[in-house]
Order: structure tokens, then C-alpha cells, then sequence
């Protein structure tokens, strides 16, 4: 999720951001991408968020994130990975 105050909002990022966590075997939520074009126009000068669509979309993802990180907690459990200090260890690349 990113905004800025082009039209395409933060595309260019995102498609960089992901490349990186394909690199590093991470497990990034795919959808809804969510790119905030206009930002300006979308906040108010207090810096909350009044586009309405805007605040759908931000729901939605927000729905996604909680299916997915239960998604990913149960095959954390199944797998029996190790945890440290709560967080869990995914495979990491080798230098």
C-alpha cells in the first residue's frame, strides 16, 4: 500500500518492493495492491484519509491481511518452524 502525488500512485515502488521479497523468499500479500494516485486530493489538510473509495480499498486489504497471516500462522504450525521472540524464521537466502 503506498501514496504519493503522481497519478499512479506508488506503482514503480511496489513493483521494486516485490522484487526484493522474491530475493530475499519472503511472503508478501499479492492482493489488493493498493497505489493512492493523487494524494493530495484524498487527505484533508488535518492528514486523515476522506476519499471514500479509498477508505474501501483500505478495508479490504486490511480483511486480506488478517486471512493471510492466518493463512500463514497455520502453516507455520503444520511445519512446526521454530519461533524467536514471537516472530517466525522463514528460509533465508544463503550468502
Amino acid at each position: 500500500m503506498g501514496a504519493s502525488s503522481g497519478m499512479v500512485g506508488t506503482a514503480r515502488m511496489q513493483y521494486h518492493l516485490r522484487q526484493t521479497m522474491v530475493f530475499l523468499n519472503m511472503h508478501p500479500l499479492n492482493r489488493p495492491e493498493i497505489m493512492v494516485g493523487l494524494a493530495q486530493e484524498k487527505f484533508g489538510p488535518d492528514g486523515k484519509l476522506k476519499d471514500e473509495k479509498t477508505k474501501e480499498l483500505i478495508k479490504t486489504f486490511l480483511i486480506a491481511l488478517a486471512d493471510w497471516t492466518e493463512k500463514i500462522q497455520s502453516i507455520v504450525k503444520i511445519k512446526k518452524l521454530p519461533q524467536i521472540s514471537g516472530r517466525f524464521l522463514f528460509d533465508a537466502p544463503e550468502f
